[in-house]
């Protein structure tokens, strides 16, 4: 059984993309509905952001994202989709060991590193699932499963 080198990019490509709308639609379904503006005792409008909200709009995102790519992997063996997604599992691990590396990062790194993630923007709901059920220990835990995330794909190709 071969794999075909047409299909390496495949699950890559389909993240990246997804990935980048997600992270634009994210900011936009934020701003209309998990922004709270509540008027405080002073006078001023006190904005927060419900979390909850936050994590609904993620996990339709999420599912959203996983349906879709079950349109785009269907004509793939699971051993294509397997070896494609492994790409960019390994690029998203490489991403967060450098983050973790660093630790604190600031200025223009900081918005590169903020560039280079928008890729995993579609699976971040795993990691606000995981931050919201367990605090802020679970950051890097959260980080590193949401990173597998594309292999969920795997489940939708062909088995042979």
């Amino acid at each position: 059984m071969n794999i075909r080198k047409s299909t390496l990019w495949r699950v890559p490509m389909y993240c990246i993309i997804a990935g980048k709308i997600s992270f634009h639609l994210i900011i936009y379904l934020i701003s209309k509905f998990a922004v709270i503006k509540t008027p405080n005792d002073t006078g001023t409008i006190e904005v927060t952001i419900d979390d909850t909200r936050v994590l609904l709009l993620y996990g339709i995102i999420f599912a959203v994202s996983i349906l879709a790519g079950r349109f785009f992997f269907h004509t793939m063996t699971r051993k294509e989709i397997f070896f494609s997604a492994t790409i960019i599992v390994a690029f998203y691990m490489i991403i967060t060991i450098i983050q973790f590396i660093m630790g604190s990062i600031t200025g223009s790194l900081a918005i590169i590193f903020m560039y280079l993630s928008e890729a995993s923007e579609w699976s971040h709901f795993i990691w606000e699932l995981l931050v919201k059920l367990g605090g802020t220990q679970l950051h890097w835990i959260g980080s590193f499963f949401q990173n597998l995330m594309p292999y969920l794909f795997v489940f939708f190709g062909k088995k042979e």
